[in-house]
């Protein structure tokens, strides 16, 4: 199957080109979980996937375990795989602060 383009506007919108419609996170997430290839670019072809991902699992993080981060992020990126400590301590700083954020009753 050809790679899935989800295209990133300046305006945060996700538009799947493959079904020709805007997507929410959910449908994001729905997409990495079921496994399909996908790149997330703007419209002037930059790849914004990490940057997207790292997004919206830091504003869902209760939707996400390690494994999803790995599969959306790894991806053959030696890079990635050298600052996973990295990424894992930010995630987990995230998930800190949005727990707090639920306790307080401020969601």
């Amino acid at each position: 199957m050809k790679k899935r383009i989800i295209k990133k506007y300046r305006n945060r919108k996700l538009y799947d080109t493959y079904r020709s419609k805007y997507i929410t996170h959910g449908d994001l997430i729905r997409i990495l979980k079921g496994g399909y290839d996908f790149e997330i670019v703007t419209p002037d072809g930059n790849d914004v996937t990490k940057e997207t991902l790292l997004q919206v699992i830091a504003t869902k993080p209760h939707k996400f375990s390690l494994d999803d981060l790995k599969y959306a992020l790894v991806d053959n990126d030696l890079e990635f795989t050298v600052n996973l400590e990295k990424y894992k301590t930010e995630i987990k700083n995230e998930v800190d602060v949005y727990n707090e954020t639920i306790e307080k009753g401020e969601y």
